[in-house]
């Protein structure tokens, strides 16, 4: 493939991405823990699709996952009294979070549960890894500053 080949379909890639990726302002974690009502650890041991009506429009229905999870720790407010939270279909640019039963996530869910990336949430597989315990740590911390 020649540079100028390369160079144009690199441009439509990143056009197509543009249009179609999730993005959002990214906030850091102290704000994200200042602005949720709710943050809290959980290991996600269910998943399931359901349709519920779209709170944008009640006219229109959505398929979410419904995640259902066992709390392990929580550092601000009431985790949902129902034990699932929910998140969009993983699909391409959707700031879906990507709920995978067995996964380990630090939740920071909206007003009707969504767990979307633009919420702060995220999900790990190993809580000791040099990445995932010092934000775990600072949690902590932020817990105890409230």
């Amino acid at each position: 493939m020649n540079l100028t080949t390369l160079l144009t379909v690199l441009f439509f890639l990143g056009a197509t991405c543009s249009a179609y990726c999730c993005s959002f302002e990214s906030k850091t974690d102290e704000q994200n823990f200042a602005d949720a009502r709710t943050v809290f650890h959980a290991r996600i041991v269910e998943t399931k699709v359901s349709t519920v009506a779209n709170p944008g429009n009640p006219q229109e229905t959505v398929e979410i996952v419904e995640g259902k999870y066992e709390l392990i720790e929580s550092f601000k407010g009431n985790a949902p009294r129902t034990g699932i939270v929910r998140d969009l279909r993983f699909l391409p640019g959707n700031c879906s979070l990507g709920l995978i039963a067995g996964w380990e996530y630090v939740f920071y869910p909206n007003d009707h549960d969504l767990v979307l990336l633009p919420t702060g949430s995220f999900g790990f597989f190993n809580r000791d890894g040099t990445e995932v315990k010092p934000k775990l740590e600072k949690l902590r911390a932020l817990k105890g500053a409230r």
